[in-house]
């Protein structure tokens, strides 16, 4: 990351495993998630250059060489489930628009250049690319959580994004042809209530049209007719000038008695005398007959064109009586005789359809009724595949939860039908009973922030298990988390890095302990200017780091620090304690 809002030069290197990220409150932790994001393909601006730099850049290199998009299972789309839909344009998408179809030799590299003033730009390996490329080709690779996106899960409509991740490309790709199918048929409703509008407002409307039409029809117009009506009036209106000057012209060139004619003909009669007496002269001599024959032509055609000069004042008022008609028409109907034309074409068009309203009219019903019968039958077998996918999701789900002391609550997924969307044919939504004897109820009305993180996590891990995204980013998963649960979400995240990367931003001591890398966030100055660092932190620096989390540098806040710590010594690989 280089000239990047307060950090002017930093490189991570993250390593298999969970990452943690840590630091004081506003020390710069979102700046990582940012500059992460900003390479990711999500929008940026100058705002985040460096002060008194000219760009920011960064870099980040992926190894590809084993990574590939799951055929299942939620490991279609980055940032769900909870956050951004599915994004349905991709399933069309090309086919090369994948991390195998820009690697080399393993390797992706992705570079954002964000420029204070001027030009922008991101590039996939070196190749120019645009942020829906970026995003697309890495969608299969980053699951990217931010700050508070577990509240998106207090949001019924994002429920049947995650349903649809989880169940896999194929829910995933019904889904598509379910949006497709509602467009087709929306556009087709739309067309005929256009059509069937009341009856004197279509006669009002056929007689207008009818009025448009033949007026522009009654015009004639000729393309380009005005350039050519335009260069005529010119000419017309200054025939006498023309007139007069080519005359004189003439006069000067070849009528007078010392006309140029007759002057370069007395020169080449002497040169012609002198090159008999030095041949040297010759070039010279055919020089000026060339220029002799080449002025002839000019006064030929000079004298064509004098004679031609029109005096016609009535031809002139034709002109100008048709350049008014199509001024007035330009007036009415466009800005041009191209475009009054074209109006022409649409309004003809617009006639027909009204002067058959009946035919069209059971045309358009008999497309409907196919159209409908169709997003029908789609919608249905995305229903089929949901109802397969709501029950193993439930209990992988439950499963989860169980390892997040939420071991007595109980979730469900509701699918109440209804008219075909382009969503689908059923409104989904999660439902959560917390505690052992309550209702099962929408997860606004029963989770809190706490659980509402857990939920979210245990989601996460649930579509990993599944062949989920290789790279997992959590940016502050313990929002409203304390104490024993901190544990078991520490626990859950180390699991999570077991099969995916995962970079966590974290303020839990117990998140930081259980790490297989863990990097400091510090704020520092330099030369006057603030500037953020990030270090990896090991040894006894991880044990003061942790110790800080809990409260401070005490002597029982350094032994707890131990205790946590200990808990992973054994089991974590290629870190240093």
């Amino acid at each position: 990351i280089t000239d990047f809002a307060l950090v002017e030069q930093l490189t991570l290197m993250f390593g298999s495993g969970l990452n943690v990220l840590t630091g004081e409150t506003g020390a710069g932790k979102s700046i990582i998630i940012d500059a992460i994001g900003a390479v990711l393909g999500e929008r940026t601006g100058p705002e985040h250059v460096r002060s008194g730099a000219d760009r920011s850049r960064i870099d980040a290199t992926f190894e590809v060489e084993e990574a590939s998009p799951s055929q299942n299972h939620g490991a279609s789309t980055a940032n769900t489930p909870g956050g951004a839909a599915p994004d349905d344009t991709s399933e069309s998408a090309a086919p090369d628009l994948t991390p195998a179809g820009f690697a080399e030799d393993g390797l992706l590299l992705i570079t954002r250049d964000i420029a204070r003033g001027g030009r922008s730009g991101i590039r996939i390996n070196g190749r120019p690319a645009t942020l829906a490329m970026v995003r697309q080709v890495t969608a299969s690779l980053v699951d990217m959580h931010g700050q508070h996106e577990h509240q998106s899960l207090l949001n019924p409509e994002r429920h049947a994004d995650i349903l649809d991740a989880w169940a896999g490309r194929e829910a995933l790709d019904a889904r598509v042809r379910v949006r497709q199918a509602f467009q087709r048929w929306t556009s087709l409703q739309r067309e005929r209530a256009r059509l069937m509008t009341d009856e004197k407002a279509r006669n009002r409307r056929i007689d207008l049209l009818k009025y448009q039409v033949e007026e522009i029809a009654a015009a004639q117009l000729r393309r380009r007719e005005e350039d050519h009506l335009l260069s005529e009036r010119k000419r017309l209106a200054g025939a006498e000038k023309l007139f007069a000057n080519t005359a004189e012209a003439m006069a000067l060139l070849s009528e007078n008695d010392s006309s140029a004619v007759e002057i370069m003909g007395v020169a080449v009669s002497r040169l012609q005398d002198a090159v008999a007496i030095d041949p040297e002269l010759a070039p010279s001599l055919e020089a000026i007959q060339g220029a002799l024959f080449t002025l002839d032509e000019a006064v030929r055609d000079l004298s064509a064109y004098r004679d031609s000069v029109e005096f016609n004042p009535e031809r002139l008022a034709e002109v100008e009586d048709r350049l008014d008609l199509i001024r007035s028409l330009k007036r009415k109907y466009g800005d041009s005789v191209e475009e009054i034309l074209t109006h022409k074409g649409a309004a003809a068009r617009e006639l027909a359809e009204l002067e058959h309203v009946e035919e069209r009219s059971q045309e358009l019903d008999d497309a409907i009724s196919a159209a409908q019968a169709e997003l029908t039958a789609r919608a249905a077998t995305l229903t089929a595949l949901r109802r397969a996918a709501a029950p193993p999701l439930e209990t992988a789900l439950m499963r989860e939860l169980a390892d997040l002391a939420m071991e007595k609550s109980h979730f469900r997924v509701e699918m109440e039908p209804c008219p075909p969307l382009a969503t689908g044919a059923e409104r989904i939504e999660f439902l959560l009973s917390a505690n052992p004897g309550e209702p099962l109820k929408p997860l606004a009305k029963v989770a809190s922030g706490g659980e509402l993180s857990r939920i979210m996590l245990a989601l996460k891990s649930v579509v990993a298990k599944a062949g989920g995204v290789p790279v997992m980013i959590f940016d502050e998963i313990d929002v409203g988390v304390g104490g024993r649960t901190g544990s078991a979400l520490a626990a859950k995240l180390r699991a999570l890095g077991e099969i995916s990367q995962v970079l966590c931003v974290t303020h839990l001591p117990q998140i930081a302990a259980a790490a297989h890398r863990h990097f400091s966030i510090q704020k520092g100055e330099s030369d006057g200017r603030t500037l953020v660092r990030v270090a990896e932190v090991t040894g006894e620096d991880r044990v003061v780091e942790v110790a800080r989390m809990l409260g401070g540098g005490s002597d029982a806040a350094m032994t707890h620090a131990r205790e946590l710590l200990d808990q992973y010594r054994d089991t974590l690989v290629g870190a240093h304690v």
